[in-house]
């Protein structure tokens, strides 16, 4: 049986995958003039409909279409099985250059053998018209799983997440950075829900240049990470980024950097810091909120060393373990009891007799061990459950916020030693903005240990 239509990977709309940095508009291309536009037009080939051929595949259906390409279902006459054929569009306003990133996509995808990406059987040419022929998957895309399910649980998210970073590591080791890795880019097979990645149009090799023309950007911008919207040069600790707000969308049914215009959502991306993921969902366990917000730290240096890594930490049990929140004990019914018969009353009552010497003595005493029983379990409880936080600058006038579950709970400016419960927190560097970086901006405290962070010079070394 044939998979649905809807079922099938399409070519993804490209349309946000190029930012202007000064308008924020979407995708700019240079227009010809109008008599050498309509010449080129009548000299294009038309799209291909199903019924056509395409080299040894003969098109059955149309499964979609995307910025670049329409994608159909097809016939391998010579091998006798179904495939997905992508072909690239024909009135794309810059086809040279479309032409090009679409054999980009095609060669950088065919060169990553693995089970958690799209597999391509064959990059050709037929009519003038470059064509991929790739693996027919059933399924539907991440985004569309979480259309209808915003939350996922913290084990499927986990998985999901892991399975990801199984295929980045692929690309990885091939020197490749996908650069845009969002929902709509994870395929989940039916039947297994085994993640294959797709689109691999904006992968580059790491020593290539990341700015297709000056002033753009190329990207998916509430995905892409604040070096990529910087448009600094990319290793695999971008697409880390990416992963990581996939995880947090998963997980709180929001993505961590939003905005009404592409510019907010970039400028969020260097600015704001979102709520931690067991903020936003008190049943997430710990070392999964802190795994996530690794994953989304403004620094490639705080995050995780690679995809491999982080697809590990992701396989560890605790990440996914139920959390049991402390909650108020059921209200049992008092059990009524009959009342006590009462003791025959003597015909002579006993005399009141005035406590002794001896008997004050052992209340008093009795007092103060109780009093002692006190202090010491509050002092072994309460005064000492602390650590401590100190922070080191090497500018005087540094200053730090310190702040806890998305929550501001110190600022370092003067005082530069805190008193604080044990647990993780989040250190932000408000000034200078330049020229210095923090030694760690994640710390885990505990009772009885001060924990140190150094203000130091940043000598440009990313």
């Amino acid at each position: 049986m044939n998979p649905d239509p809807t079922d099938l990977p399409a070519a993804p709309d490209e349309a946000d995958d190029v930012v202007d940095l000064a308008s924020a508009s979407t995708v700019l291309h240079p227009v010809a003039p109008t008599s050498i536009t309509q010449a080129a037009e009548a000299a294009r080939p038309a799209d291909p409909v199903p019924g056509d051929r395409l080299g040894q595949y003969r098109l059955v259906r149309e499964l979609g279409a995307g910025g670049m390409g329409l994608v159909f279902e097809a016939e391998d006459e010579w091998l006798n099985r179904r495939v997905a054929v992508k072909v690239l569009r024909s009135d794309l306003p810059a086809e040279q250059a479309a032409r090009e990133r679409f054999l980009r996509e095609a060669r950088a995808m065919a060169a990553v053998e693995h089970e958690n990406v799209c597999t391509i059987y064959q990059v050709n040419e037929a009519d003038g018209r470059p064509y991929m022929a790739m693996q027919l998957l059933a399924g539907e895309t991440l985004e569309t799983r979480l259309d209808r399910e915003p939350r996922l649980s913290v084990a499927e998210a986990a998985r999901i997440g892991r399975q990801v970073a199984l295929g980045l590591a692929a690309a990885h080791a091939k020197g490749m950075v996908h650069r845009d890795v969002k929902p709509s880019n994870v395929w989940l097979e039916a039947g297994t829900g085994r993640v294959r990645l797709l689109d691999f149009g904006l992968a580059l090799a790491r020593d290539n240049p990341h700015l297709t023309h000056t002033g753009f950007v190329i990207g998916t911008p509430a995905f892409m990470s604040p070096e990529q919207a910087r448009g600094e040069p990319l290793d695999g600790r971008s697409d880390l980024f990416s992963l990581g707000a996939i995880l947090y969308l998963m997980t709180t049914g929001e993505r961590p950097f939003e905005g009404a215009t592409a510019m907010t959502v970039m400028r969020n991306l260097e600015l704001h810091h979102p709520a931690r993921v067991n903020v936003k969902r008190v049943d997430v366990p710990a070392p999964f909120s802190n795994l996530v917000m690794e994953l989304l730290a403004k620094d490639r240096k705080d995050r995780p060393a690679s995809v491999t890594v982080a697809a590990d930490r992701l396989a560890r049990p605790e990440l996914v373990r139920p959390t049991h929140l402390p909650v108020a004990p059921p209200q049992v019914p008092a059990v009524v009891r009959p009342p006590a018969r009462s003791p025959a009353i003597s015909a002579w009552p006993t005399p009141y007799r005035h406590p002794g010497p001896a008997t004050s003595t052992v209340r008093i005493l009795l007092m103060v061990a109780a009093v002692s029983v006190g202090l010491a379990l509050y002092w072994r409880y309460d005064v000492t459950n602390y650590g401590g936080l100190e922070v080191v600058p090497d500018v005087p006038e540094a200053e730090v916020q310190v702040r806890q579950d998305g929550q501001l709970k110190h600022t370092s400016v003067t005082d530069r030693k805190f008193t604080v419960r044990p647990g993780s927190y989040e250190l932000v560097l408000v000034k200078p903005k330049n020229g210095y970086k923090l030694s760690r901006t994640m710390v885990e405290v505990t009772r009885g240990r001060v924990e140190q962070v150094r203000v130091v010079r940043d000598l440009g070394g990313r």
